[in-house]
């Protein structure tokens, strides 16, 4: 099963993004989300604290 979230405009650190799709994957081990995100001045060290368990 799959919970599908409405679009949204976002922040994280200093880069700005719109995610037209955001999908949560409850049928799967562990916290994993689908991303379909268009990045607007971002930056590379931003998007991977999004993608890296710290």
């Amino acid at each position: 099963m799959a919970t599908i979230l409405d679009p949204r405009r976002a922040k994280a650190q200093q880069s700005l993004f719109d995610v037209r799709r955001i999908v949560r994957n409850s049928d799967e081990k562990g916290k994993t989300v689908d991303l379909d995100a268009t990045f607007r001045k971002g930056r590379l060290d931003d998007v991977l604290l999004l993608a890296v368990k710290i």
